[in-house]
């Protein structure tokens, strides 16, 4: 599949999550999706067992998602990660807006002055395993600004 559809597609599963919040859609962003696949292709690449880290001083903001099964011919579409960072709003409290390790994958899917976004999933050469990053920019989970960046969900 071509990288940019892959991106493209995770593009549309996070503004249909943003459209839920009321906060705008995002646009694709090539760099952001090269830089994405980069950091995908180096998670890839380390061995088995290896915890995920993001890449180191990052500008942008950053979330991850990995999967694997012992079937060699498991995939991820491009809504599997997003729809995985989103569910974190359970945990989400409206009342105490806020970083927590807990949600921070689902405050930066609905960030609202986040505007761009570039995805991308890389497999394990000897396994299936997968590695998904997407980059965004303007980063979010600022510290003070979670009231007005992560309004609750208006619609089902």
């Amino acid at each position: 599949q071509d990288p940019s559809v892959y991106s493209d597609e995770c593009r549309q599963r996070h503004d249909y999550y943003r459209t839920k919040h009321g906060v705008p859609g995002l646009k694709n962003d090539d760099d952001l999706r090269l830089l994405a696949q980069d950091w995908a292709d180096y998670l890839a690449e380390q061995p088995e067992g290896t915890p995920l880290q993001h890449r180191p001083d990052n500008q942008y903001g950053e979330n991850i998602f990995s999967a694997w099964s012992s079937d060699p011919s498991y995939t991820i579409d491009a809504n599997a990660p997003v729809d995985s960072w989103y569910n974190e709003i359970k945990d989400y409290d409206y009342a105490n807006p806020g970083f927590s390790s807990k949600t921070g994958h689902f405050t930066q899917v609905v960030w609202k002055s986040t505007t761009n976004v570039g995805c991308a999933i890389s497999k394990a050469a000897s396994r299936a395993a997968y590695f998904v990053v997407c980059n965004y920019d303007p980063p979010g989970n600022y510290e003070g600004q979670y009231g007005q960046n992560v309004p609750p969900a208006t619609s089902n």
